[in-house]
Parts: C-alpha cells; structure tokens; sequence
C-alpha cells in the first residue's frame, strides 16, 4: 500500500484496521475511531451543503472537546482549512483572525452561536443533530492547506501560517525516528488548538491509530496534570520547557510513567534535564527524552536532539539532527553555510517548510525564500530569524534571535505588536516592552515601559491600560509588569533605549545611589557615626590616612581583593554594604550613603543544595562533601583532556628562610590540607549528571624531601630543572590531591620549596595566601608555640554565586555587544615566548603620587597603557582586551579561600574620544566599574553566545599582599622560579611587588602566531606608555 500523506485519509485508514479502538478519551468518556469517524463524516456532509468548498477556511469556536476534534477531521475532509478560535481569546482578537482569514464558516455549539465574535461570518452549531445524505467526499490533494495558525506579527497584528497536509503528516508520519507513533501509544492533547503543538498531539495520535487523550481546560493547574498523566496512563508527551521544568521542581514523580517525553518551545534547563535523567535512570526504566526545535512555519517541529546524549559538561541542548523529510541550514549574510565555531542564521528546508503567510505574498517571499541546496524544484527553504552557532560535531546550538521577537512560556511573540496594542491606548504617549528572563525560577516575563500624554484624564493609568489590551491580546501577551516614565530614555540616535530598559532595575538602583561629588558648603568635616567606623575598617586594612568624608578608597591605594576584606569586615560590625556601592561611590560619605540603601540576603546555599538527590545518594565512600565544578575549572580540564601539552599546570620554587625538619614540614602540610578542602579535592567527569569537585576526607599531600647540601652551582641548577621537569608531569583530575610538593635543603637554616599544582585548584592570590599560611604554620610549629588562623569561608559560596550569574539576563545583553575574533588553527601547536621588565622605582614613585591626585588605581593606569600598546602592535582599530576579574564573593573569609575564583571579560575602550593618558586610564576605571555587576557571568558563556572568543589578548593585575607580608618578614627570598602555561594567544600580567622589587611586566605571547620577537616588543612597548602615564599624563595620544 502507498504511503498516505493526507491526514484524513491516514485516519481513515486506521479505522479500516481498528474501528472499534478508542480514539479519543476525554473525562473518562470514550470513542472509537468508527465512531468519531462516522460523526466526522456527517458533519462533513453538512459542511459541503453549506458551500464549503477546497482550501476555504473554515472557524473552530469550540473549546477543547470531542466536538472539536471531529470538527477538524470534517473540514479536512472536505478539502478546507481549519482556523482554531480559542473561546478563551480577546473578541477584537478573535474578530482580526476571522476577518483576515476570510474565513467563510465558524463551526460553533448552539450555546455560543450568537456570540459577537462571530456575528459577522455565518455558522454551523456541531452539536445540532442532522441527519444528512451521504455525499461523495472531495479528492484532497496532500498540497493543499490542512490547517491555520496564527502567530505574533511584527506590524502589531498577527498573521497567519498555512500548513499543507503533506508537511503535517511527515510531521508525524511512522517512519520519524524523533518519536515512536503507533497504536499503543496515549498521547496528551495539552497545548491549546490556536498552537502548532497540537498538530503533533492531535494528528500524532489520530493517523497512527493511538489513543487521544484530551486535558481539561485548566490543564495548567500543577496539581491536575500530574493525575491526569497517571490516570490516563500517557505514554507519549509534548511539554513547553517552562512546564516540564514545574513538574521537575515540583511533582517530578508523574513523569516517571511517561516513556516518551519531549520538550520544545523554547530553551530548556540544563539542570532539570539532568535532574530528570538522573531520576530515570535510577528508576532503571527506559525512556525517550528529546529537545525538539522548530517554528510554526517549519510545521510544528524540524529538529530533535535525544537528551540522554548530553555531555556531563553542557550548559544547553544542541538542536540535534533534522526530522525525517526536513533540512536545517546554518548560513551566513550570503547564504553560505557557517563553519564550526561560527554563527549564522538558521534556515528550515523540505517538506517541514509551511505554504507561506495567508494573503501575504510580500511578507512570505522575504521568509521564504528558493532553496539553493535542494535538486527539487521549487524546493523553499524558510529563514526563522533564530541565530545558532555550528558545534564541532556539526549540531547547530541555539544563540538567540536576530530581531526582537521573544518566548514567552514557549510562545512566540512579537514585542511589536505588544506595544502596538498598549500604545492604542489614549492615554499613552510612547510605549517600549522587554522581555525579563528569571533564570533561577525559570520564569520568563513581559515588562511594559511607558509614558503618558500630559493631558492623559485617566485617574489610574495602569488599570487603564491593561483593561484596554486585555481586549486585543491573549493572556500570554499581557505584560506581568508596568513601569511609568516621565519620558522614556533615548539613544543618541533618539531612538528608545532598549537596551537600558532590558537591565532598568539595576541602571535605576544605581542611579539612586547618592553621588560622591560634594561642593565644600556640603562637606562635613566631622564623620558620621558610620563613617568613622568604615574609616577605622579601612585603616585597619589600607593603613593610616586623613579620615575626612571624601576620603577616596581608590586613591588611598584599594583594589578589589581588598576591596572584599573591607565588605566582610563591615558587615560584622553591623554595617551592610556592596561591592558595587564602593566601586561607584568610593568615598566615605558615598558608601555609607549608599550603604543604607542596600541589603544582603544573607541566606546561603550549603553544598547539599547544589548537586540533586542522585548524585548525592551516588557519592563515593570517603567523600567528605561535593559541588559542581565551575565554568572555568570546566574549560580547563576539558582543554587539558585533548591537548599534548600540561597546559593549566603551574609550578613555583621559592628559596625558604627557615630550617627543614621534615617530620614537622609535612605535618604542617597535612594541616593545610585539613584547613582547606581544595588541596583534597579531585573531579569526576562522568559519574554525575554534571561534573563534580568531590572533596576526600583524608589529606594526603604528597611531600618529596632532599637534600642539596655542598651542590655545586652547575649541580643545583641541573637538579633543579630535573626536578621542575618531574613536578611538570600533568596531573590526572581525577585523582586526588592535585598538588605535588619539594622540599630540598639547601643548608642548616635554608631550603628551597617547590610546588606544582592545577591551576582549576588554585589561583593567584590563593597560591600567595597558600605559602603564606604554610610557612606561618610551619614557624610556629618549629618553635612549639601555637597560632589562630581566622576561617575561610566556604568554597561552595562562590559556586552558587556563579550559577546565580549564568541565569543573569542583563549580563547577557551586556556582553552581546561583543563579537567573535577570528579563531587560531586549533591543528598548529603555539611557541610561546615570555619577556619580563620591571618599571624603575622612580616611575612607581610617580604613578602613586597619580592615584593619589586622579583617585584613579594602578591597575587602570596599567590597563590604559596595555590596551594602546596591545592596539597598536596588533594594528587593530577595533580592539577589544580581555580583563582579568575576581569573583570572590563579599563575605568574611572569603579573602582566605583557595580556590579559583578568576574569570575572563571583554572590554572595548573609545581610543577616539580621549586624548590624553589621564582621560584613557579613567575611561578605564569606568569600564571596569561597568562590568563589575556582570563579573561573574563565565567568559565560556560569553564565548558560546558570541560563537567564539572575543579576544585574544588579556590582562592581569596581581597585588599578592600575602606575599609581600612575607618578604616583610624574611621568610622567603626575593628571588622565584614561576612556571605556568596557558592556552591564551597573548598573556599580558603586570605584578605589584612593591615591598621586593617593584612593579614587574610579564609578556607571554605566541610568536608562531605574531611572529619572532611579539613578547619582547609589547613589553618595551607597554614599558614606554607606563612612562607616559607617569611622568607625561596630558601628553596627547
């Protein structure tokens, strides 16, 4: 028998097979599919007496119901469309699709005949009982139009998609390998018949000889659909992600039954996709869980990734391979496919392609265009105005959208036609709406900014408006939230600044925040009580200066890290303020100000509550506690993982100014261990459903002990390097500890220390507070006498900080302003070379004298220099640098956690609009201060967004205070030997060693990349504007 590609005629079919299987199931009232059928058939008939010919458009104002059902099967069978009417729809609304659709007849029930939403166009009541003649039913051919939906329109009204009969039925034909359709199947009707979803359910079922089985209205309640799920017995289920991740929240266990889940619409949760295949797989019960993609005009759904194929280490679910019959293109500007690691917009082609937009020939040639990689002729192709990046495995990852049409709860909407329908309003002046992304609650909002006309009569203006749209738009449209402007804030260009209303709460937060300028009739010479008290916190912690209200924290020599210390020390002492609040109004006066607007939720997650109950109850024996690995701990061990070199591995020798005992060293060792749980910590890649820092109860690290008494200095040298090149061996992650530890004596009162360790374990400053504690604890244990350490805070802290930051919408937004640079051949091995210079006391002398007048910090200063030297070697007029940032989070201890803390961020600078040193480095501060809110977002987040690294130089700027405490003390020698290694092209690291040997220049760059000589050059070059910046702050550049 010939493949049947008409609807009808598959259902047809199956009641040749089965006639008296049930069909459709509706409040546990049942109909077989020749009883549907024969009901089908009569309304039919009574549907080709009234005049309903082929590819008329025929109403359904039924809600969900058997009566409905039938209905569609009648239109189709006499060649017509069908056009659902959902009662629950605004009449204006309801009115536009009738009349735009030139709908001929509304197939209705005689309660709702009379209703104004149809007194234009004639009518039809299903329920009134008729017996008509049997007629010959109409040849329908599978190119003609099957059903219409309608979809948010850009112009401020909807417009309508046809679908043809030959699409839909791919869409759900038995030869798709996405879902398994047959008999034995129950599937749900749950979406509402005005969405592209329910073609899938109600045709997945009907053609393929399944059960129907049909939600209630209120279908949204949590708690009836779980019980409809087990009662009913559904075997198969269409989900929007919003939905499914309730359920996974919530009521979890009414999935357990469904063997064939798929979800679509919009992004899914990483987490709950985990949290329900952990649940299922220890359920032992096989399952199908699938991501599906796919637009109204790609009928339904094009695409389909299987969930269970997810890499422990995903942040989201590629789109997966092109349904049967479909195509799915990722192409550029021209057309021409992307590679991987580029982005593109994505393109649906074969037979998933939708006839086009109802009586809108314009519209429908932009967005469909001729399909130039199909051999058939007047093959099609639509472009869906999503954006996607090419995966190295050839899966297209979903990126965003190219224009302002946005998802709400799985529904697509045109932010367009939101705000034509408020602005109808008398009232309004101008109206702009947003879109606001609650990641954690995953809860996706529509957000209303407006402003009124000055003469506007009405009294409350809100009520008003939404009164007004609640006539014209469904409830999915309606915006959760309204906020009223005196005038709405414009670009340059004077157009609506969108992009400040998307993060309006923190622009408007901050922008309340008192200002640090004060004329000198404001300034108070004495302090307030708060005042005095921040004063003394930051004398303790910068040393003795004026404390007068416009003391600058930045000028007296602050920087972040202690920045962190002064919060914690604060809050303590009963004062309440925020790393943000210090950055933009560093005074005294400006932070206490600011301090009495702000509060901290000083709720914390405990470890327990990062990882879900499966990989809690799979947790090893020996295992003291666990937590998710970091985004940056990620992309260092999977870049360890696949690279020849021991990349990520760091390893520093210092000569020590204290005797070796080795007995009391490796017991000191071992306390460290104890004190912090990341010298005990190893990964799990592959056991959790997501990667795992698993924290050992015992401390093991390992201690290697010599001696290099009476060694010539041609001998210590050679065993010197043999031990670096032994410590050089990678470390396999998961193993614990990932530490190795040297100690060789030198003579009675002396040894060298060396250390190597993986960088995802330790960074900078927890590597200076790491010897800092060792050698304080180790001379105290020398000497029998005993010492407090204050606590570290938890390392767990700060991975739920970043979790919070990756759900983070507005820095999103920030960074999409960025683009991809060009990626580096992956195949060619990099030869890096390092130079080093360090700037002569005199300009360090110079340069602090500069932070004390500009009140501008160092690092700026140096950034400003770095980012012209950078942009001037690599002749890049738009260059963007990255910058080093710490993420520790503004609570006590965190300053003595080891851990890795670091991240990467882009920043641009607007070379044209300065034109000296001093305007450059302030324009840096401000930058810096611009990104702080977003600090924490991932740089491999950024990265995935943008399709590729935004940079390719960066920037650090370390102030190990630890370190130099040391030096002070003379427990360590100037001199040290630092091995690190890094992926990054070009490395730019400038080091305050004050209390040692100044200020160093370190340059590690690429040369197979940039050519011989790159290091040497940049850091000449770096040194020379840092003079500038010095010595010459108003010379022109």
């Amino acid at each position: 028998m010939k493949e049947l590609i008409v609807l009808h005629e598959q259902f047809d079919a199956m009641v040749e097979s089965a006639p008296h299987k049930v069909a459709i199931s509706a409040n546990h009232l049942e109909m077989t599919y020749q009883s549907v059928q024969e009901r089908a058939n009569q309304l039919a008939y009574r549907l080709m007496a009234s005049g309903i010919e082929s590819e008329d458009v025929v109403g359904i104002y039924i809600d969900r119901s058997p009566d409905m059902i039938i209905a569609m099967l009648a239109v189709l069978k006499v060649g017509a469309a069908y056009l659902a009417l959902p009662p629950d729809y605004p009449a204006e609304r309801l009115r536009y699709m009738v009349a735009d659709s030139r709908t001929k007849l509304v197939l209705t029930r005689t309660v709702m005949e009379n209703s104004p939403v149809i007194e234009s166009v004639a009518t039809l009541s299903i329920d009134e009982f008729q017996l008509v003649e049997p007629k010959i039913l109409p040849h329908v051919s599978s190119q003609q139009l099957a059903y219409i939906i309608y979809t948010s329109g850009s112009t401020g009204q909807p417009k309508g998609v046809g679908v043809a009969h030959y699409s839909a039925a791919n869409l759900v034909s038995q030869k798709q390998h996405y879902v398994h359709f047959g008999p034995d199947e129950k599937i749900l009707q749950l979406a509402p018949a005005a969405f592209d979803a329910s073609a899938f359910e109600i045709w997945g079922a009907l053609t393929n000889g399944a059960t129907l089985v049909l939600a209630s209205p209120s279908y949204q309640a949590i708690d009836e659909l779980p019980k409809c799920l087990i009662e009913y017995g559904i075997t198969t289920l269409l989900l929007t992600p919003a939905l499914f991740h309730v359920l996974v929240d919530y009521r979890e266990e009414a999935l357990d039954g469904v063997p064939q889940l798929i979800v679509g619409g919009d992004a899914m949760s990483i987490t709950h996709a985990f949290n329900y295949l952990s649940r299922k797989q220890k359920r032992g019960q096989r399952f199908l869980f699938n991501n599906v993609y796919g637009p109204t005009e790609g009928t339904t759904l094009v695409s389909s990734y299987p969930m269970s194929s997810l890499s422990v280490d995903a942040t989201k679910a590629p789109l997966g391979e092109p349904i049967d019959n479909a195509k799915m293109y990722l192409l550029d500007e021209m057309l021409r496919p992307v590679r991987p690691g580029e982005s593109g917009e994505i393109y649906i082609g074969g037979q998933s392609v939708a006839r086009g937009y109802l009586y809108q020939p314009g519209l429908t040639s932009q967005r469909f265009l001729p399909d130039p990689f199909s051999t058939q002729p007047g093959a099609r192709m639509f472009a869906t105005g999503d954006e996607g990046i090419l995966s190295n495995n050839g899966l297209i990852e979903f990126v965003g959208r190219l224009d302002d049409q946005v998802k709400v709860r799985g529904h697509r909407v045109e932010l367009a036609e939101v705000e034509h329908a408020i602005r109808s309003c008398q009232d309004v002046s101008s109206v702009c709406v947003v879109l606001h992304i609650d990641n954690k609650r995953h809860i996706e909002q529509l957000v209303a900014h407006y402003a009124i006309h000055a003469d506007a009569e009405s009294i409350d203006i809100e009520q008003s408006i939404i009164s007004h749209i609640q006539t014209l738009l469904p409830a999915y449209m309606h915006p959760s939230r309204f906020i009223r402007h005196e005038q709405l804030p414009l670009t340059t260009s004077g157009k609506v600044d969108r992009r400040l209303l998307m993060g309006w709460e923190e622009v408007n937060r901050l922008e309340e925040m008192p200002s640090n300028e004060f004329s000198s009739g404001q300034a108070d010479s004495e302090l307030t009580e708060d005042e005095a008290l921040l004063a003394k916190i930051w004398q303790q912690v910068l040393g003795p200066f004026d404390a007068v209200p416009e003391a600058d924290f930045f000028a007296l020599g602050g920087d972040s890290i202690l920045a962190i210390q002064v919060i914690a020390e604060a809050e303590k002492q009963g004062l309440v303020i925020e790393l943000g609040t210090l950055f933009r109004n560093p005074t005294l006066r400006g932070i206490c100000s600011g301090a009495t607007q702000t509060r901290i939720d000083s709720t914390q997650q405990n470890e327990s509550q990062l990882i879900n109950e499966f990989d809690k109850n799979s947790l090893p024996v020996g295992i003291e506690t666990a937590y998710p690995a970091t985004r940056l701990q990620l992309g260092m061990l999977f870049e360890g993982l696949y690279s020849d070199k021991s990349i990520y591995l760091d390893i520093i020798s210092r000569d020590i100014n204290l005797p070796l005992d080795e007995k009391v060293f490796y017991d000191t060792l071992q306390a460290m261990a104890r004190r912090h749980p990341v010298l005990r910590t190893r990964f799990d890649l592959s056991s959790f459903s997501e990667v795992m820092q698993l924290v050992e109860v015992q401390p093991l690290l390992p201690l290697a002990v010599e001696s290099y008494i009476n060694f010539a200095d041609e001998q210590l040298a050679e065993r010197h390097e043999h031990v670096m090149a032994e410590l050089r061996k990678p470390f396999d992650p998961e193993v614990a500890p990932l530490m190795r530890v040297h100690a060789a004596m030198l003579n009675e009162r002396q040894f060298r220390l060396t250390y190597a360790f993986h960088h995802a374990i330790l960074d900078g400053w927890s590597e200076s507070v790491f010897i800092l504690e060792l050698l304080k604890l180790y001379q105290a244990n020398l000497s029998g006498e005993s010492i407090s350490l204050a606590s570290p805070a938890p390392l767990s802290e700060f991975v739920k900080l970043e979790r919070e930051a990756l759900g983070n919408d507005h820095a999103k937004q920030f960074f999409s302003r960025y683009s991809a640079k060009e990626k580096m051949n992956r195949h060619q091995v990099p030869d890096f070379k390092k130079a080093s210079r360090i700037l002569p006391e005199r300009t360090v002398e110079q340069l602090l004298n500069n932070v004390s007048k500009w009140g501008i910090p160092l690092k700026s200063m140096f950034f400003a220099g770095f980012y012209l030297a950078t942009a001037h070697q690599l002749q890049d007029i738009d260059f963007v640098a990255g910058m080093s940032v710490n993420g520790r989070p503004e609570m006590e201890g965190a300053d003595l956690t080891l851990g890795l803390f670091l991240n990467h961020v882009p920043i641009k600078l607007n070379l044209d609009s300065v034109n000296n040193w001093q305007a450059l480095a302030r324009q840096s501060f401000n930058a810096e201060k611009e990104i702080l809110l977003f600090r924490r977002f991932p740089y491999s987040e950024i990265q995935a967004a943008l399709g590729g690294p935004p940079f390719e130089a960066a920037f650090s700027y370390v102030h190990f205070h630890s370190r130099n405490e040391l030096l002070k003390q003379g427990l360590i020698s100037v001199d040290e030997d630092v091995r690190d290694h890094t992926s990054l092209p070009i490395r730019v690291e400038l080091i305050n060693d004050l209390e040692g040997e100044g200020i160093f220049i370190n340059v590690t760059a690429d040369e197979k990349r940039y050519g011989i000589g790159f290091a040497l050059t940049l850091a000449e070059q770096l040194s020379e504007k840092i003079e500038d910046i010095a010595f010459s702050p108003e010379r022109i550049i």
